[in-house]
């Protein structure tokens, strides 16, 4: 009888030996590249909905995405937060400028930005990258970054989340 374990099976059997060891500390486990932003996405994740998310390598159809909203990409998609109300987690990225940049300066770089953004060629490749890029004013970006940086703060004190 051949006793070798299916990658699969022996993944699970390992997963469920190193969660007894570590008793809630895994958060993902998966033989499968990951990017960091996964790991990240893992991470907060669990740390959002307050559950242990065991990960199992799948390589199949996505089954849900973490936006609070259907993505325009895959309007079919549902989300997270079809299932745990409330639920959001995403990745964005902005740019930022020098300390006290004069307005003027401010308003011209956004500009360009949202130009470039709004442009066709653009947005195709966004949308390759699976990215819908959304533009807007400095004014609402900052509040943005403020509101996101008040969940995670808020995330992590409930947590005890700590840099060891």
């Amino acid at each position: 009888m051949d006793r070798r374990l299916s990658p699969a099976r022996s993944t699970c059997q390992w997963a469920t030996r190193r969660q007894d060891a570590l008793s809630q500390r895994v958060s993902r486990i998966s033989n499968l590249l990951r990017t960091r932003v996964e790991i990240e996405q893992q991470q907060s994740s669990q740390a959002l909905s307050g559950t242990f998310i065991l990960h199992i390598p799948y390589r199949g159809t996505a089954l849900a995405i973490t936006s609070a909203k259907r993505s325009t990409l895959a309007p079919d998609m549902p989300t997270v937060s079809e299932v745990l109300p409330g639920f959001e987690s995403v990745t964005w990225f902005g740019i930022y400028g020098p300390k006290n940049m004069p307005p003027d300066i401010t308003a011209k770089v956004n500009q360009a930005i949202n130009a470039a953004l709004a442009d066709s060629d653009v947005k195709e490749r966004f949308a390759r990258l699976g990215a819908e890029p959304a533009g807007g004013t400095a004014q609402a970006f900052e509040t943005m970054v403020k509101a996101d940086n008040t969940k995670w703060k808020k995330i992590i004190a409930d947590r005890e989340i700590s840099v060891d």
